[in-house]
């Protein structure tokens, strides 16, 4: 639900004012900063609004993303048929950022987690 209401409205803003960089910098850092004091709540309630609030603030990202990578290619003058290459490379690194990201919210929410059982924190 945060990506349909997030996305229009970071990039229509974006669109009004043309600051494209400004806003795609701003969701990234705010949408994981959120994201990331999820590690300091426990209970569902909390986790749920961090996760939604996370997700509406990192909205912006991929169709921004895409957006500068289309207008990109335009300024450059790459041919369509080289598209396809671009794209390919930038979903490997879309995946590898996501596995590692993924890898170390694991580590870092189960020790969390576990140091808070055992009475360590």
């Amino acid at each position: 639900m945060s990506q349909l209401v997030g996305q229009p409205l970071w990039c229509y803003f974006a669109d009004v004012t043309g600051k494209h960089k400004v806003f795609l910098c701003t969701s990234l850092a705010l949408g994981s900063s959120v994201i990331f004091t999820m590690l300091y709540f426990e209970s569902f309630l909390h986790l749920a609004l961090v996760l939604g609030a996370g997700g509406l603030l990192s909205s912006g990202v991929n169709p921004m993303i895409d957006s500068a990578t289309m207008a990109c290619i335009e300024h450059h003058h790459i041919s369509p048929n080289r598209y396809g290459h671009l794209r390919v490379f930038g979903e490997i690194q879309t995946h590898t950022h996501y596995l590692l990201t993924r890898f170390t919210f694991t580590v870092c929410i189960v020790s969390h987690t576990c140091s808070k059982k055992d009475g360590k924190h």
